[in-house]
């Protein structure tokens, strides 16, 4: 009668150490693989390189940090106006910001504290939420409007750079008053100023003649020194930014601020309250987000709709620097 004897089997659970070489594992660290070779007495398997994160360039002016938290899109108001709140959860152009989801997405956004104290829950809502529309399809936002029975002028978010605009009797006097200061001696440049202080004295003088006179004195300085033009001009632009000569003109019964704003593809004229002339910060251009009502061309000489800003901020690359160009 043939005997068979049970073969003794091991119960004993595989240690971490084996299950990790049965698997092909990496290990954490020397020891835990010089363990692995006295309890096996097997080869070790090629140790696995830890994978290699990609290389940045990091622009010059940005710390590592923020490049690697990337661009931010903070804006910080400058400015509004109270008696546009009323009318933004009604505004077609902002429609898609006030749905049952805006609140909860608002919730989730950690920018949404940019607003100064007071500032309506709406507006940081629209500012931070709302879509820009190009500025080639203003005028057909206004052809819209028209068409109503009781036509009111729509509101339209829009983001682009606020480009200064400076006043031109000062822009003369100011490039005048230059030019005699830093070049005394030179004949064609006295020759061109007196044409040019000529159409200054005109007290009916025209925004065209004036800048006329102007690049007349330019000219005169690009003929005579051709390399200092640019330092010349520099100097011009900084002196009247920093005594706040911006543009102003009447329209619609009030006196605003006479800019502009550049989007992608277009330049269009744009109105500030005169509240801001003394707040605004000192760049002659400046990224913004602005909600602006858009009116019919107010001038023969601008065939473009007449925006109105109604709130304005200012666009931010990083919590600590601004998006800023130093060139006019």
């Amino acid at each position: 009668m043939a005997t068979f004897e049970e073969e003794e089997t091991s119960t004993e659970t595989p240690s971490s150490v084996e299950r990790g070489l049965r698997a092909g594992l990496p290990f954490a660290s020397a020891l835990e693989a010089s363990n692995a070779a006295a309890i096996t007495g097997r080869p070790l398997p090629p140790p696995v390189p830890p994978p290699r994160r990609p290389l940045r360039v990091v622009p010059r002016g940005e710390s590592v940090l923020q490049a690697e938290r990337g661009p931010s899109t903070r804006s910080s108001i400058l400015w509004f106006d109270p008696a546009v709140i009323g009318s933004l959860r009604t505004a077609p152009a902002l429609a898609s910001v006030f749905t049952d989801e805006a609140p909860k997405r608002r919730a989730k956004d950690p920018h949404s504290d940019a607003a100064p104290q007071g500032a309506p829950e709406d507006l940081v809502l629209a500012l931070a939420r709302g879509a820009p529309c190009p500025g080639r399809h203003l005028t057909s936002l206004l052809d819209d409007a028209a068409r109503e029975a009781a036509f009111q002028p729509p509101l339209a978010l829009l983001e682009g750079t606020l480009v200064v605009r400076y006043d031109d009797k000062q822009a003369l006097e100011a490039t005048l008053a230059t030019a005699a200061a830093t070049y005394p001696a030179s004949k064609s440049i006295r020759e061109a100023s007196d044409v040019a202080q000529a159409l200054l004295s005109n007290t009916w003088a025209t925004v065209e003649s004036l800048s006329a006179g102007r690049q007349m004195v330019r000219a005169a300085i690009s003929r005579s020194y051709p390399a200092a033009l640019s330092a010349f001009d520099a100097t011009v632009d900084r002196a009247l930014l920093e005594r706040r000569a911006f543009r102003q003109r009447t329209h619609l019964g009030d006196r605003r601020l006479a800019f502009d704003l550049a989007g992608d593809d277009d330049l269009s004229p744009i109105d500030l309250a005169l509240a801001l002339e003394s707040t605004l910060p000192l760049y002659p251009r400046l990224p913004v987000v602005v909600l602006v009502e858009v009116h019919p061309a107010q001038d023969v000489q601008e065939a473009r709709p007449f925006l109105l800003v109604k709130a304005l901020a200012r666009r931010l690359t990083s919590p600590l620097h601004p998006a800023i160009s130093a060139v006019s």
